[in-house]
């Protein structure tokens, strides 16, 4: 089905900066954005893993363990690290 529909020029402004920085077409983005608000969609771990890191500040970001995947239960729990 195709639908065409008029968008006030902010939010064709929005959903053009939203879908170049997804990295998809404008139509792929309102498609996933309108499966979204009707529950249809599931996104997978990774996508909302980067979706978190790209607004995360680098000073934030470099100040996480790098070793937190394999010690989660040290850094979430106080559990002794495990030797690896």
């Amino acid at each position: 089905m195709m639908v065409t529909i008029e968008l006030p020029d902010e939010i064709a402004a929005a959903l053009q900066a939203s879908a170049k920085a997804r990295g998809i077409s404008v139509p792929d983005f309102a498609q996933e954005a309108l499966a979204g608000l009707l529950g249809r969609t599931r996104q997978p771990l990774a996508s909302r893993i980067q979706e978190i890191w790209k607004d995360m500040p680098a000073e934030v970001q470099d100040t996480l363990p790098a070793d937190g995947a394999s010690q989660v239960d040290h850094y979430v729990y106080g559990s002794a690290k495990k030797e690896s």
